[in-house]
């Protein structure tokens, strides 16, 4: 199965001055909330109407691209085998309680933004799933970001990937695997800040939010959840003391 990846854009956009500096697009939902800025994007398309270019990427993933310059970068998932197809209006029905028995690679390709050629793809981990997914999620839901330096893709179940913008994998991560809420799989993408990376797993043995330094991937610190139901059953609150006295940290859990 492939996901077909579309560029929706029109000429004058492509060609306009100073489009780079503002197309960049770095995290789920962009940097405005997802709100775009620019005042030239099309509000119109079909098939043929505004589409620069098309590119067909093998596997399945809900995670969005994002943008950085004239590069784009998104994360999929392949699986070696046989996938069940996800159905239109399904809710009810869709729990899966087995996790796929087929061998996945978890991608992260860097495209071109001007042509739609592939750059680079790099392969994340290549295994068998320990967990299974609702039938309407992926193993690659998790939209990666990036701060311009690095991209940081993670998969909820595998780990966090950071790579260089030439695609040099500079460190990994591996957070951990857990069972999720009804088995619906994850789905929570990571956030910059500064000099930190965070991500939130929640699940229904280990709930966690945990902050990393976004260069070196080392852990700065760790808190676990108030209840062991995941999808949604707590949140976290935090309020940091100013400068790295990480002892003013504050934890509240909702």
């Amino acid at each position: 199965m492939c996901r077909t990846f579309l560029v929706i854009i029109n000429a004058s956009f492509l060609l306009a001055p100073n489009v780079l500096a503002e197309v960049n697009w770095p995290q789920f939902r962009g940097s405005s909330a997802g709100v775009a800025e620019d005042g030239i994007l099309p509000d119109t398309w079909s098939t043929t109407e505004n589409v620069a270019w098309t590119l067909e990427i093998s596997g399945r993933a809900w995670s969005s691209p994002i943008v950085w310059g004239d590069r784009i970068f998104v994360t999929s998932a392949v699986s070696e085998g046989d996938a069940e197809m996800p159905k239109k209006g399904l809710y009810l029905g869709g729990d899966r309680n087995t996790p796929s028995g087929n061998a996945h690679r978890w991608m992260v390709y860097c495209i071109d933004w001007n042509s739609g050629d592939v750059l680079w793809e790099k392969l994340a981990h290549k295994g068998v799933p320990q967990h299974p997914l609702h039938i309407k999620n992926t193993y690659a839901s998790e939209t990666p970001v990036t701060d311009g330096e690095r991209v940081y893709a993670y998969f909820g179940n595998i780990g966090l990937f950071c790579y260089d913008l030439n695609g040099k994998e500079l460190w990994s991560n591996k957070l951990g695997s857990f069972k999720t809420c009804y088995n619906w799989g994850t789905a929570a993408s990571p956030v910059l800040y500064k000099d930190r990376l965070f991500v939130v797993n929640d699940n229904d043995e280990q709930s966690f939010l945990v902050a990393l330094d976004k260069k070196t991937g080392e852990q700065i610190w760790r808190v676990g959840a108030c209840t062991g139901r995941g999808s949604g059953a707590h949140g976290y609150d935090f309020t940091e003391g100013h400068g790295r006295d990480e002892e003013h940290r504050d934890q509240k859990c909702t």
